[in-house]
């Protein structure tokens, strides 16, 4: 799912979450979106993630804390690549 410059922000979060083919999203690309630290936990937190392969958003300001509850995540074990 691609939405670059799509201007996501926490409405989408909860939009994207309650979307009923989530499970089966494999790749997402949010560059140049306006998503917080705390949008981009409750997406890779989520169980509804767990066949997520592919995550870009080069432009987000994340800090460590959203790094490391990424990372940590028993729902991002099918993660290979994270940009």
């Amino acid at each position: 799912l691609n939405l670059l410059r799509n201007h996501a922000d926490s409405r989408f979060v909860d939009q994207l979450l309650a979307s009923p083919r989530l499970p089966r999203l494999r790749q997402l690309d949010l560059e140049s979106n306006s998503l917080t630290p705390e949008g981009i936990r409750q997406l890779l937190t989520r169980p509804s993630f767990a066949k997520l392969r592919a995550f870009h958003i080069p432009d987000q300001d994340i800090d460590h804390s959203t790094w490391m509850a990424m990372l940590e995540s028993p729902h991002t074990t099918e993660l290979e690549s994270l940009s």
